[in-house]
């Protein structure tokens, strides 16, 4: 369970962003929903404050190994923080797959990880405020060199 959050953050607001909180779409929602309760907690701060866009949650076993085989994870099925399960069985993702929602078109810059690279700087400090361990795809031993390991910015997960 995640920490208290420092008392300093409450009511914090980014400068230069709208004051009035975003939304997640009903995609979005349905992804998050899958996810574990501190991921849950920090994506839903953050939607407050940006526009963001949930890409993945929880995967099943097809998911994972299709992207297994394409190359796109490196984890098989069923040893990715993606395909955790409760003590019931449900879904309860400890990563999720997440982007700034950007007004033009293409809507998630996969071409420019400059972009999510800042977007995964402002995840792993909300992270820290609200005391909920999280480290990101683009630092995976979390030296704070992100060109030395295989990079995926848009993939957040739990430390523990």
């Amino acid at each position: 369970m995640a920490k208290k959050p420092n008392q300093k953050w409450q009511g914090f607001h980014p400068s230069g962003r709208d004051p009035e909180p975003y939304s997640y779409g009903t995609a979005s929602q349905r992804k998050l929903d899958t996810c574990h309760p501190d991921i849950k907690l920090l994506f839903n701060h953050l939607i407050q404050y940006y526009n963001i866009t949930i890409l993945e949650g929880w995967r099943n076993e097809e998911t994972q190994n299709e992207l297994y085989q394409q190359g796109r994870s490196q984890i098989k099925w069923p040893d990715g923080k993606h395909n955790h399960l409760d003590r019931d069985g449900k879904p309860e993702s400890r990563a999720v797959d997440a982007s700034i929602w950007h007004p033009e078109e293409p809507h998630i810059h996969w071409e420019d990880p400059r972009s999510q690279l800042y977007f995964a700087g402002i995840v792993l400090g909300a992270g820290t405020a609200l005391g909920i361990p999280i480290r990101c795809g683009c630092d995976w031993n979390e030296n704070l060199n992100v060109t030395d390991n295989w990079i995926d910015a848009w993939h957040f997960e739990l430390k523990r």
